[in-house]
């Protein structure tokens, strides 16, 4: 027999397991589908409160204040993660409001809880809607839900809370099959995957990454066209030379180079190696009198012997290749294979490797070093340039190397491919543990970006007709940022170097993107006046955020444009939002376009 329960007035409703909540006028309820009842009594909603209350004991207060229209819902969508429930609110004002409550538990177990609290919480006000009332905008997509607004978004709940990514698409109609969904878009129906916590991927902030297994514990990946390459390594007990005994065993590791398939199968390994730990590793088209217009890619890997202070260091370059091969009916995917062409034993560390115009170039020890690749002869050194202490980094883009040295700084160098020169540009002032170096181009602009071991952000020009540079012989500087992250690694984002990203050992990243002269003084503005409307920060200075603790700055220093400030500006109330909009003679429009436009950098 079928049991039809009908429920007067009601104004949207969604669900979360067995448990349908169900809005009527301001009245919202809880109603158990396998029971067939209400949970709760009704709890109202007028105002949009704090705080949503479902207890046995509470009975609903007769409201008798005038109903405002504009925060009427007249929509809602639900989403559930681990421990939580997300509740979100379509109000007919044109925003959206979200409760969150941690009594997910409770509420789907068969006996009945005291009670559940949804809490508000905040939300950037740029999600809002222009759409009728009839429209419909949220969609649930797994266990995300998509935001039909003015500026489209995918909101991802997880256990630590929420994250919102911006689309360039929107959704008009939608299916769910398992994994995946079928939307329909512009006429064409397209098949899509849905990325979720419980298939492996990780939400971050902006970012979305898929957790893949490896053999060991990788320090090293780079993509060689539809391949992955991993260093990893191993603990491994240490087998003294002279075959003597230490008495107590010691630990050490051993490297490898692993290859795998576009879809993560191992195909093979490169075993390097006791102590001999890789430092880089590059995927690089160089010079190849056998290859197809003269280039061939080639992976090269940089290692060094660690074997104790009171010996020199010793390196090894590796320059690999990936060749096919007939593969087995039984691994289909082992297609190819690692093939050595050469090995370069050398009296120093090597850090790390580029190409410059086909050649390689290398951090060695207190040198820049170029080599080039024969078949025949194997690799041959061409060409070097000394340092001063200790080469700890290098880039290059198009004949100009920028390398740091531990203790003298920045130098800026000009590669000379015939006769093969090394022509020294500019170098910076003194600076101690420079890491990290990347070249950023912002336009038709080239800055000179270096991190130092405390983790603080220096960034260089190289403006000859500046009156600091002393005719180009002295880089200038622009920014200093400090982090206080300690060390940064970086990653160059873009084929054009038009972004670095920072990365410190403690997961945090910092992504660094150029701004136009004509837009910074906007930017500056709009980030002073934001930080003027702080209520609270601690006894801190908000002014003097990611500014250096050295007491003589340089003439030629400017204040960095911090993007998560900026982004607050969509966290404030409409009148403080008016205010900074009086303050920085713009609209309120205008600064939300201008900082839409540096979030889509």
């Amino acid at each position: 027999m079928t049991v039809v329960t009908c429920i007067p007035n009601v104004t949207c409703f969604a669900d979360i397991g067995n448990k349908v909540f169900i809005l009527s006028d301001d009245l919202l309820s809880i109603f158990d589908i396998d029971k067939r009842m209400g949970q709760f009594p009704p709890c109202s909603i007028r105002g949009v409160p704090y705080a949503i209350r479902f207890s046995s004991e509470t009975s609903v207060p007769i409201d008798l204040s005038e109903k405002n229209d504009d925060e009427a819902v007249i929509e809602m969508a639900m989403l559930a993660t681990g421990t939580k429930i997300l509740m979100l609110f379509r109000l007919k004002g044109g925003y959206m409001v979200a409760y969150e409550s941690f009594g997910l538990e409770a509420l789907l177990r068969e006996t009945l809880p005291s009670e559940v609290i949804f809490f508000k919480i905040h939300l950037p006000r740029h999600i809002a809607f222009n759409l009728s009332p009839e429209t419909k905008a949220f969609y649930n997509v797994g266990t995300m839900v998509f935001i039909k607004a003015t500026t489209n978004v995918f909101m991802v709940p997880t256990d630590k809370g929420h994250f919102l990514y911006r689309s360039q698409y929107t959704l008009n109609s939608i299916a769910m099959d398992g994994d995946d969904v079928i939307q329909l878009s512009k006429g064409y129906l397209m098949v899509c995957r849905v990325p979720s916590i419980e298939n492996g991927y990780v939400f971050g902030s902006g970012f979305i990454g898929k957790k893949i297994p490896v053999l060991r514990t990788p320090k090293h990946i780079e993509y060689a066209d539809r391949y992955m390459v991993v260093a990893s390594c191993e603990e491994v007990e240490f087998s003294p030379k002279n075959g003597k005994d230490c008495g107590v065993p010691v630990n050490t590791y051993r490297f490898y180079v692993d290859l795998y398939s576009e879809k993560y199968e191992h195909i093979s390994t490169y075993e390097l190696e006791e102590n001999e730990y890789v430092f880089d590793i590059q995927y690089l088209v160089l010079d190849d009198m056998q290859g197809n217009y003269g280039k061939s890619p080639f992976l090269l890997v940089c290692t060094t012997f660690i074997e104790g202070e009171d010996r020199p260091a010793k390196g090894r370059l590796h320059v690999l290749e990936i060749i096919s091969v007939v593969p087995s009916l039984e691994s289909p995917f082992k297609d190819c294979k690692l093939k050595v062409l050469g090995i370069e034993k050398t009296k120093g560390s090597i850090v790390q490797c580029s190409e410059v115009r086909g050649k390689i170039v290398l951090c060695l020890g207190t040198k820049i070093m170029i080599y080039k690749i024969d078949r025949g002869s194997g690799i041959i050194p061409i060409g070097f340039h000394d340092l001063h202490t200790f080469t700890s980094s290098i880039s290059v883009v198009k004949n100009y190397i920028l390398a740091s040295d531990i203790y003298r700084g920045l130098s800026f160098f000009f590669f000379q491919s015939k006769p093969i020169r090394l022509h020294l540009i500019s170098s910076s002032e003194p600076l101690k543990n420079a890491t990290s170096t990347e070249l950023l181009i912002t336009g038709n602009e080239l800055s000179m970006v270096c991190c130092d071991i405390k983790g603080t952000i220096h960034a260089y020009t190289y403006s000859p007709n500046n009156i600091i540079s002393m005719d180009g012989a002295k880089l200038v500087k622009r920014v200093e940022m400090k982090t206080n992250l300690g060390r940064l690694s970086s990653s160059r984002v873009g084929f054009r170097k038009n972004s670095i990203m920072l990365y410190s050992r403690s997961n945090q990243l910092v992504h660094v993107n150029g701004v136009d002269n004509s837009s910074y003084l906007k930017l500056l503005g709009i980030q002073t006046s934001i930080m003027g409307c702080f209520k609270a920060v601690f006894g801190l200075n908000p002014r003097d955020y990611l500014n250096s603790d050295i007491h003589l700055h340089s003439l030629s220093l400017k204040s960095p444009i911090v993007l998560h400030i900026l982004n607050l500006f969509s966290y404030f109330d409409l009148s403080i939002q008016e205010s900074i909009s009086s303050s920085v003679v713009m609209s309120r429009r205008e600064i939300l376009d201008i900082i839409a436009s540096l979030n889509q950098s």
